[in-house]
This record gives structure tokens, C-alpha cells and sequence, in this order.
């Protein structure tokens, strides 16, 4: 009764455990693999710390780049409005100025035209007559050079004006490139930060996992010497340990898989025998039967409990003909071949185990018992 009570959870717990009840194998699988798993999300969490700290530091310089740009370009405006208005006070003076030279430029040209006769018979004296024109014409060539100086400096005010709207140009350029990249780091910086949220998670899952497996890894052994206590007080003194290399294979058929090859990120700790669907199992060894269901990764498997506290396992089964409980007889058939557990070919799955210690059944059994 107490082996009764205890199977369903040991069935429920191996379902974290595929390969069965080894201490040292399957058992410990997948604990492994999520400590491995927890020690590499903790490392791809650090990397995206260290990369969103190094996005946050570029944003902070971009910030500060922009901001002095922002601030030299305010400057340039200042300076450009400046200069506009320069600009314009000097256009309005050089037409001033154009205007009046206008207006000499054509009293001395009329002057040359009459030949300065207008002073010559006025009642001016010589002398004066001749100061006059010397004075108009040194005003000539004054207002000329007046003019030239205007125009330069309008040509040279025109010069710095284009130069100034080039580099408003490329600075507004400039900060919208740097717009763009500190839009895009931000970006970048959100997803990294959902990113590491994300991993976070994966790890508290986790972790978690884990310290669920490592609960129920302890339940299960605690289980399994449970059942052994309470299972060897009622086993039949048959003589298992004293029949190793010549217990009978329980089908005959060649090896598939051989006891310790590789299972995933494990190892197998049976053997598979090729035999066709339909054929015969036989019970290796007299015992009683401590479980007879379908169990993940094994189809429909049957446990039997045999003196010295040794078990036999069969999976991968069509039928089986035994249930919990019954006692069975050294060659007695318990079940078929089959391919259940998700198996393409048929094939039986057959295992020995002291205690949660799996052994190899070629140790076991005689070589007569099976082909190849």
C-alpha cells in the first residue's frame, strides 16, 4: 500500500526527469542545463548593461555637442541680423551718395561741355575762375573714389553674408544629423532596455525553475530510497545478484542503442532492442510489478521490483499485460514491442538499475539471449 501511494508521485516528479532515477545522470540533466542557461542569460544581461550604459554616455555627449551648436548657431543669427542691417544702412547710403555724385557727375560734365565759358565770362577774376575748377575737379575725383571704397565694402559685406548662409547651412546640417543619431540611440537605448527586462525575467524564470527542480530532485530521491525500503521488505529472495552475465534478454533482437550512448544532452542508461511490433516480452527475473503506465520520453513502460533491490525496466511497449502490483515469473510475458513514446520504428527499451543506479544489461545477460 505505501509503494501504492507513493507512485503517483514519484510518475508526476520523473516527468522533470526523462531518463529515470539516476542520481548521477538525468537526474542532475536538467538542473545542469538550467544552470548553464542561468549563467549565460547572466552574461548576455551584463553585455546589455554595459552597451546601454555605453548608448547613455554617447547620448550625453550628443546632448551636450548639440547643445553647443545650438549655442553657436544662435551666435551666427546675431551676427548675420547684424550684418543685414549694416547691409542695408550702406546700400541706403550708397544710393544716397549715388544720387548727389549723379547730380555733380552732370554739372561737370555740362562744365566741360561749355568749356568752362559760363566762369570764364562771369565777373569772377581769373584767379578765382581758376580755384573753381580746380576745387570741381578735385571734388570729382573724390566722389569717385568715395564711390569705389562704397561699392568695395558692399561687395565684401555681400562676400561675408554668403559665406555666413553656407555655414548656417552646414551647421543646420549638422545638428540635424545629430538629431538623427540621438533619435536612433534612443531607440537603440529602449530596446536595450526591454531587451535587459526581458532577460531579467528569463532569469527569475529561471531561477526559479530551478530551485523548483532542485526541491523536487530532493522529493524524488527521498522517494525512490522510500520505495526501495518498503519494496525490498517484500521482495522474493530469487537471487538477482547472483545471476550476472546470465539473466535471459527479454526479446531477442540486435542492439539499436547501446547502455551509455548519447541522449540529447544526456545518456541513455538502457539498452534499445531491435525486434518486430507484436513480439513477446519476457519478465527477465521474478518480481513484482511497482509500475505499469505511459511515462514521457518511454511510451508504455513496466518497472519490476526484484530482490537486492534491483529493477527492470521496459519501454517503448505495444501492450502491457501486467499491472501495479502483480507478481511476475522469470520468463513470464509482460508485454509487446512496440514503438509508443513517439517512436518511428519498433524496438524495446530495456533497462537494469540497483537501486537509482542504472547497469548495463550486455553485464548482465548472456550473450546466447540476443543476436548480434
Amino acid at each position: 500500500m505505501i509503494v501504492r501511494r507513493l507512485l503517483p508521485a514519484l510518475l508526476a516528479l520523473s516527468l522533470y526527469l526523462p531518463g529515470g532515477w539516476s542520481k548521477t545522470s538525468d537526474a542532475s540533466a536538467p538542473v545542469q542545463r538550467l544552470t548553464r542557461e542561468i549563467r549565460h542569460l547572466t552574461d548576455e544581461q551584463h553585455q546589455a548593461e554595459r552597451e546601454l550604459a555605453r548608448a547613455e554616455k554617447q547620448i550625453a555627449r550628443l546632448n551636450r555637442r548639440l547643445g553647443e551648436l545650438e549655442q553657436e548657431r544662435h551666435g551666427l543669427q546675431r551676427r548675420q541680423r547684424q550684418l543685414h542691417r549694416e547691409l542695408e544702412t550702406l546700400r541706403q547710403k550708397l544710393r544716397d551718395r549715388r544720387r548727389w555724385l549723379a547730380a555733380q557727375i552732370r554739372a561737370a560734365y555740362l562744365l566741360q561741355r561749355r568749356g568752362g565759358l559760363p566762369l570764364l565770362f562771369s565777373d569772377r577774376s581769373p584767379g578765382e575762375i581758376q580755384r573753381l575748377l580746380v576745387y570741381y575737379r578735385h571734388l570729382t575725383q573724390a566722389q569717385a573714389t568715395r564711390l569705389q571704397q562704397l561699392q568695395t565694402q558692399l561687395n565684401r559685406l555681400q562676400t561675408l553674408e554668403a559665406r555666413n548662409r553656407q555655414l548656417l547651412a552646414r551647421l543646420e546640417t549638422l545638428a540635424a544629423q545629430r538629431r538623427e543619431t540621438l533619435t536612433a540611440l534612443k531607440q537603440q537605448r529602449q530596446a536595450r532596455r526591454q531587451a535587459l527586462t526581458a532577460l531579467q525575467r528569463q532569469l527569475a524564470d529561471r531561477r526559479t525553475r530551478l530551485r523548483k527542480l532542485g526541491a523536487d530532485q530532493n522529493r524524488l530521491q527521498q522517494l525512490v530510497r522510500a520505495v526501495n525500503r518498503t519494496a525490498a521488505a517484500s521482495a522474493p529472495k530469487t537471487g538477482f545478484l547472483h545471476r550476472k552475465g546470465k539473466l535471459p534478454w527479454p526479446v531477442a533482437g540486435r542492439l539499436a542503442v547501446r547502455f551509455g550512448a548519447r541522449r540529447g544532452s544526456g545518456r541513455w542508461e538502457g539498452v534499445v532492442l531491435k525486434a518486430p511490433a507484436g513480439t513477446p516480452v519476457k519478465a527477465v527475473h521474478a518480481g513484482k510489478v511497482i509500475f505499469a503506465g505511459w511515462m514521457p520520453g518511454y511510451g508504455n513502460l513496466l518497472i519490476i521490483r526484484h530482490d537486492h533491490d534491483f529493477l527492470t525496466l521496459y519501454g517503448f511497449t505495444r501492450e502491457l499485460y501486467k499491472q501495479t502490483g502483480d507478481r511476475v515469473e522469470a520468463g513470464e510475458t509482460i508485454a509487446t514491442v512496440g514503438n509508443s513514446g513517439g517512436r518511428t520504428r519498433p524496438g524495446l527499451y530495456f533497462s537494469i538499475r540497483r537501486g537509482s543506479r542504472p547497469v548495463d544489461p550486455e553485464r548482465w545477460c548472456n550473450r546466447h539471449g540476443r543476436r548480434g
